[in-house]
Formats: C-alpha cells, sequence, structure tokens
C-alpha cells in the first residue's frame, strides 16, 4: 500500500510537471486578460470624462449663444430707438428706414436697401436721396471690408443728417 501512495505520488508528480506549462500559460492569459479588462475600463472611464466635458462644453456654448442673441436683440432695439431706424425685408433686400433727420420734416423717410451677394458681399439696391449715393458707396466699400454693420448704418445715418442740413 505503501508502494502504492508512493506510486501515486510520482504518477501525480508527473502529471503536474506534464500540466505545469499548460498551467503558466493558463495565469499568463488569465493575468493578460485581467490587463486589457483594465484598460478597457480605464478608457471608459476616460471616454466618459470626455463625454462630460462635450457636453458642459457645448451647454456653456448654447448659453452663450443665447445670451449673445439676446444681447444682439437689445443693441437692435437701442439702436431703433436711437437712430429713428426701422429695419424692413424688402424684395430680398433689407431696407433701413430712418427718421427724425431733417428738424424741419422729422417724419421725412431717408433709407437705403442692401443685398447681399452669394459672395458676401454687400450691394446698395436702392437709396433715397440718391444725391448722397456716392457717399454712401464709400461707406458700402468699408463695410464689405471690416464687416461692421451697425457701423455702417450709424454713417449712413449721419450722411443723410449732413445732407439734411447742408
Amino acid at each position: 500500500m505503501q508502494h502504492n501512495v508512493v506510486q501515486e505520488q510520482q504518477d501525480l508528480d508527473t502529471i503536474r510537471q506534464a500540466f505545469a506549462p499548460k498551467e503558466l500559460e493558463r495565469r499568463e492569459r488569465i493575468q493578460e486578460r485581467h490587463q486589457q479588462f483594465e484598460s478597457m475600463v480605464e478608457r471608459k472611464n476616460q471616454l466618459h470624462d470626455r463625454i462630460s466635458q462635450k457636453r458642459k462644453e457645448q451647454s456653456e456654448a448654447i448659453k452663450a449663444e443665447r445670451d449673445n442673441a439676446l444681447l444682439t436683440e437689445l443693441e437692435l432695439q437701442a439702436f431703433r430707438h436711437a437712430l429713428q431706424l426701422e429695419i424692413v425685408n424688402a424684395y430680398g433686400a433689407l431696407r433701413f428706414e430712418f427718421k427724425c433727420i431733417s428738424k424741419q420734416a422729422p417724419e421725412k423717410i431717408y433709407h437705403v436697401a442692401l443685398t447681399i451677394t452669394e459672395t458676401n458681399v454687400y450691394t446698395v439696391v436702392a437709396c433715397q436721396p440718391d444725391s448722397v449715393l456716392p457717399r454712401v458707396l464709400k461707406e458700402l466699400d468699408v463695410l464689405n471690408q471690416d464687416r461692421e454693420l451697425f457701423n455702417f448704418i450709424k454713417k449712413v445715418r449721419h450722411i443723410f443728417r449732413q445732407s439734411a442740413n447742408a
């Protein structure tokens, strides 16, 4: 019986030696997969953080856009009131109508109508009085360079006032 136990122990050692490389390989694969799993979890967390950051940035951008739109609307209302300005969409052109230009005729309307081409170039399609058209066209060149529409509107009003007081 002792002999059987020794024999069994030897057989078991032989089997262990035969399976040792496979067991080592299996453990290495398990460790490798565990590292891959940890790497994937880390990558998932990074992506989650990145998505959260992008959502926050998008939310801030939307808020800034809303705030800017509100500010622009308030500025436009202030300009309309201060400059006695009405902006009318007329036949594909924006028509800027000014009142209170002349002290003698405060209800008389002075206007300039602009269109914008496919290449984003502003053009004047109408101007009343036409006597100021050359000066308005000079300011139009500036507008097409600096893209400051509000400055253009203020300068055109100034041109109209000068012509009315001449």
